[in-house]
């Protein structure tokens, strides 16, 4: 089905790919996936997770798992945990009834820590404009938090343009914190 395709960072994507891949991972039960406008207004993939009983893995271990079997583009950008997914009166997934992704920190597999002064705390003022969230820790994976190839571009030319910090683009994927 046509609905069933979104096109993310020029390329297509199957959803039913990336729910597929997810609900594969331990510790998922249900997953539907939705494409949402990011914070550049381009299409981002949102997935919708209910967890096994008892089990509630953090989003960097969700993500990492999909990393490996799935391309950087076909990643969600947000995960939003669920007691259980809306349905429709004939049983099926109610996608329009699906909550908007909250913009805080998600649950990550390290611990908050408030950024310093200075670089530290230009980057995470920054990653939290671009990435629409409440708050960035010091320690934050920014490809965790939904970072992508694009906005890891746009991260250099803004750390630039603002505080003429020249970072090559390769050193925020060697060190994504």
């Amino acid at each position: 089905r046509q609905d069933d395709q979104v096109k993310i960072r020029g390329h297509r994507v199957e959803i039913g790919e990336v729910e597929v891949a997810l609900v594969d991972l331990p510790g998922i039960k249900q997953a539907v996936v939705v494409a949402h406008a990011g914070a550049t207004g381009s299409p981002q993939l949102v997935a919708y997770l209910v967890a096994t009983p008892g089990t509630e893995p953090a989003v960097s271990a969700v993500r990492q798992a999909l990393a490996e079997r799935l391309p950087d583009y076909m990643l969600p950008s947000a995960f939003v945990w669920l007691p259980e997914l809306p349905k429709t009166t004939s049983g099926k997934v109610d996608k329009k009834a699906l909550p908007a992704p909250e913009r805080k920190r998600p649950t990550l597999g390290v611990p908050f820590r408030q950024p310093t002064a200075g670089a530290e705390q230009h980057v995470a003022q920054l990653w939290a404009e671009l990435l629409q969230l409440d708050e960035i820790g010091a320690d934050d994976n920014f490809f965790e938090l939904g970072g992508n190839s694009l906005l890891a571009q746009k991260t250099v030319a803004t750390l630039h343009k603002r505080h003429h910090y020249a970072v090559p683009i390769t050193k925020l994927y060697q060190f994504p914190t």
